[in-house]
C-alpha cells in the first residue's frame, strides 16, 4: 500500500493462511478485531511517523492500522 494513499483509495488487508501479515503483535491483535480477509476498505487518510505509517479507514474512523497490514 502507498504511504500517501489519497482519501477514497480502496485497500485489502494482507492475510495469509487466515493470519494478518506484518506489524507488531499488538497491532495485529487490534486489527484482527476489525478487519476481515477478502473484504475491501476505504482510506480516510494516512499518517506517516518516523518509524511507521498508520492508515485510518472510513469504516473505522478513530482506529489506526499499520499500513503493512494492507496490500
Amino acid at each position: 500500500m502507498y504511504i500517501h494513499a489519497p482519501e477514497g483509495t480502496i485497500v485489502t488487508p494482507h492475510f495469509e493462511n487466515g493470519q494478518l501479515q506484518g506489524g507488531y503483535e499488538s497491532e495485529k491483535h487490534r486489527a484482527m478485531k476489525y478487519l476481515e480477509s477478502g473484504k475491501t476498505y476505504t482510506v480516510l487518510y494516512t499518517e506517516a511517523n518516523s518509524w511507521n505509517t498508520d492508515v485510518y479507514l472510513k469504516e473505522f474512523p478513530g482506529i489506526p492500522f499499520n499500513i503493512v497490514h494492507f496490500k
